[in-house]
């Protein structure tokens, strides 16, 4: 499983992502800050930023969760 989330403080504004990789009793976090951004693009910079970490650990296929509905319905 896999969750992101992206934020920013003002829209654009600082702003920062992060993402949460599951498997079993395995957790793994991962975040970046991202400067002046807006929330959406922050939002989608959460979810490269994991399915990147998955890719690189050999995941094929990931469930994804956040709570952008932009981005989850894209």
């Amino acid at each position: 499983i896999l969750e992101f989330d992206g934020a920013s403080s003002g829209n654009p504004g600082k702003s920062g992502a992060g993402a949460v990789l599951r498997d079993g009793n395995q957790v793994q976090r991962f975040s970046q800050g991202l400067g002046t951004q807006t929330n959406n693009s922050a939002e989608y910079q959460g979810l490269l930023l994991g399915l990147k970490e998955a890719s690189n650990q050999g995941y094929d296929r990931v469930h994804v969760r956040g709570d952008s509905q932009l981005v989850c319905k894209q």
